[in-house]
């Protein structure tokens, strides 16, 4: 498998949310894929979420935690899921 070092130093480089901010977790949208959003909590954990539309109500479902995911898979997975959106079916079901 195909690993850009340039995708993942860019999630690593990420600043976590800082420790005396209101929010738990600092949100980051992908440049390439509308709804993807890089979440990095004050500890320093990372992890992909798709936010979206289903039937005029607002979602979102979590693609995984990076490293364990990198941004191109998570891309994959938004990609699948917003086809499965598109045919009217709930990617969360």
């Amino acid at each position: 498998m195909y690993i850009d070092h340039d995708c993942v130093e860019w999630v690593k480089g990420l600043y976590s949310n800082p420790s005396n901010s209101s929010s738990t977790e600092l949100e980051v949208s992908d440049t390439e894929i509308i709804g993807l959003k890089n979440l990095s909590g004050k500890t320093g954990n990372k992890r992909f979420l798709l936010r979206y539309k289903f039937n005029t109500r607002k979602c979102s479902i979590t693609i995984g935690r990076f490293p364990d995911i990198d941004i191109n898979q998570a891309r994959k997975v938004v990609r699948k899921y917003k086809g499965m959106i598109a045919d009217g079916i709930e990617p969360k079901v």
